[in-house]
């Protein structure tokens, strides 16, 4: 519904919000009833500050909402609410005063979401901002009755309010195009050429975007990847892509669909490019299906994320299931800084992990040009630190990688150095035994390390003499 906005100074906003990642937009403006609210679409810290922020929903208090639902028509779409009894979280559709009814268990549910009602369309800015846009926001009654004079009448003013509007429209952009903004002419969250958002009380906040963040026109999926990709299985639910034959899943495209299926799993993936950084989105029926025109999920930082709305992401609630689900390990040709190494698979035995054996960080000592020792030194030469993502600690000097492999006989260190190991695809872990580095070439095939490859930089551990 468009009306009227109801001018709400902002106060103890967040602040130091970079549109990156997925979305690449600036905050959303919701003017509504009870609030006007800003929704940033990603988490963010503040670097001036350090303050973390959630992505969600502000008002204009600096009061956050995780999860706003809007009525459209009536009806609240896609409600989060809790069972008071089995505790299941659903989505559904609600009219105020309507029952609620668990879908599981017929139980009485609880709401989770905040409800408030638009003033004004949420795209009016943008809408605003095109020449040929007529507001037709309420302005009162208009005179209502039979007689043909009281209609002329009205219809005359009806034309002269729409001529006013678009002469205002025309004479508003022409001035913002001019080289100074008078502020007080502005609503809360009018976005000007600049990039300036403004807050009210003649306040305005940039936001950074960064260049080049979308390309005009990205490859096709199947241009990037072929129209089918094979994949090995590196960990549990973790995929890397490879060219080997002997592989462990081989993704499908499917140009009705516009994505990959895996057969196996019956997921479905595909590239987005239309994002900064690009990244895999995925849909699985069982889950997806549930949040209707939405569903598809990606998975960061450990956690799989599923959208719910339009450009609200949410954690996939606890009652689904995640275990079929699986992601791909993927950081593109020209990825920056990535350290992409095969997994260790967790094969649930009784071994005692790295950390708990070494610590989180392992001082070493040098004993030779190219060999070192456990030590309690703090008077040491080199810091390995564990990567949880990665499963090995990384030492940042010399850029190796390394990791004890205790599922073998006898127990030993496995390293991974990236100028070399990146030749031999999905291996590449080397060990050093008897004076000589070897490298896995394939799956239990260790080979002497090529001469061709300069072993200066490599370096390994060797038992110290208490051990």
């Amino acid at each position: 519904m468009r009306g009227s906005v109801i001018d709400r100074p902002r106060y103890n906003q967040p602040r130091g919000y970079t549109p990156s990642e997925h979305h690449n937009v600036s905050p959303i403006p919701h003017y509504c009833v009870h609030h006007n609210y800003f929704y940033y679409p990603l988490s963010w810290t503040d670097e001036a500050t350090g303050q973390e922020y959630k992505r969600g929903y502000y008002d204009e208090n600096g009061q956050y909402y995780e999860n706003v639902v809007f009525q459209t028509d009536g009806v609240y779409k896609n409600v989060i609410c809790q069972c008071e009894y089995c505790d299941t979280i659903s989505k559904i559709d609600w009219t105020e005063g309507g029952p609620l009814i668990c879908p599981q268990c017929g139980g009485t549910m609880k709401i989770l979401s905040a409800l408030d009602e638009y003033t004004q369309d949420p795209n009016y800015e943008k809408n605003k901002s095109i020449p040929s846009y007529v507001d037709y926001a309420d302005r009162g009654s208009y005179v209502s009755g039979s007689s043909g004079g009281s209609t002329l009448a009205t219809l005359i003013k009806c034309i002269l309010i729409i001529v006013g509007v678009i002469l205002a429209v025309v004479v508003l952009m022409e001035f913002v195009r001019g080289s100074r903004y008078q502020e007080d002419d502005f609503p809360i969250g009018y976005v000007r050429e600049d990039g300036g958002v403004y807050q009210g009380n003649g306040s305005w906040v940039w936001f950074e975007t960064p260049g080049n963040n979308v390309q005009e026109d990205p490859p096709s999926n199947p241009e990037l990847f072929n129209s089918v990709i094979y994949l090995n299985d590196v960990a549990p639910g973790v995929c890397q892509i490879t060219g080997d034959y002997n592989h462990d899943r081989e993704l499908i495209w499917d140009e009705s669909e516009e994505s990959y299926h895996d057969p196996d799993s019956d997921l479905w993936a595909w590239y987005n490019t239309d994002v900064y950084p690009n990244l895999w989105q995925y849909w699985y029926e069982p889950i997806s299906q549930d949040f209707g025109d939405y569903g598809w999920m990606e998975w960061e930082d450990g956690v799989w994320y599923i959208e719910a709305d339009r450009d609200e992401w949410i954690q996939v609630p606890d009652q689904y299931d995640t275990s079929p689900l699986w992601h791909i390990e993927y950081h593109g040709e020209d990825a920056e800084n990535s350290h992409t190494i095969p997994l260790h698979v967790d094969d649930s035995s009784e071994n005692i992990s790295n950390p708990d054996l070494f610590n989180e960080i392992i001082y070493l000592e040098r004993v030779s040009d190219d060999s070192y020792v456990i030590t309690g030194n703090v008077e040491h030469d080199l810091e390995p630190v564990w990567q949880q993502e990665e499963q090995s600690y990384y030492e940042v000097e010399s850029g190796m990688w390394l990791w004890y492999n205790t599922d073998v006989e006898p127990n030993l260190w496995q390293y991974w150095y990236e100028p070399i190991s990146q030749d031999f695809g999905n291996y590449g872990w080397m060990e050093w035994e008897d004076g000589t580095w070897y490298i896995e070439a394939n799956a239990g095939d260790w080979i002497p390390l090529p001469e061709e490859y300069d072993t200066s930089p490599l370096w390994h551990i060797v038992a110290s003499d208490s051990d």
